[in-house]
């Protein structure tokens, strides 16, 4: 079975997560193999049950994303927050899985890479790409929930439409 049928069936097992859009392009390699190409799916996925800030996101990344799935990622990036020019940022995480496909040298496609990204509610999940970078405090939040007074994403009464 391929890497990419394992991950998503992983994923749509999970009661807990919503798995969102799924793309995939063919894109080529700049530099390790001119001339040559890989296949690229992204699987966008967040819970069910909003996430108000990073560090329950990264939480919820670790134990309903990358455990499920039966293979081991080559890469994860975590989900963190930081600070730039006093504005505070997140990054969502996300698990990189690569397979070499079979006749890579005839067809010049090399490989296909899995990546899962993670979002902490619907609203971001369905507008951000893979790893995204998110500014705190500035996206408009369509669907308020119960844990919208506590959420790190959502747009303050103060604060003007993100750049």
């Amino acid at each position: 079975m391929k890497r990419y049928e394992l991950v998503r069936q992983a994923l749509e097992k999970n009661p807990n997560l919503v798995v969102g859009g799924v793309e995939t392009v063919e894109r080529a390699y700049l530099r390790s193999h001119p001339g040559c190409r890989y296949l690229q799916t992204h699987i966008m996925v967040w819970p069910k049950e909003r996430l108000p800030n990073i560090t329950e996101l990264e939480g919820f990344f670790r134990k309903e994303v990358l455990l499920p799935i039966p293979i081991l990622p080559l890469n994860v990036a975590k989900c963190y927050s930081y600070r730039s020019m006093s504005k505070p940022f997140a990054k969502l995480g996300a698990a990189y899985y690569v397979e070499e496909l079979p006749n890579a040298a005839k067809d010049g496609l090399l490989e296909e890479w899995v990546i899962v990204s993670v979002a902490p509610c619907e609203q971001i999940g369905k507008t951000n790409r893979i790893r995204e970078t998110v500014q705190l405090k500035t996206v408009p939040c369509s669907l308020p929930c119960d844990k919208s007074r506590d959420c790190a994403f959502k747009q303050g009464k103060r604060v003007g439409l993100p750049l």
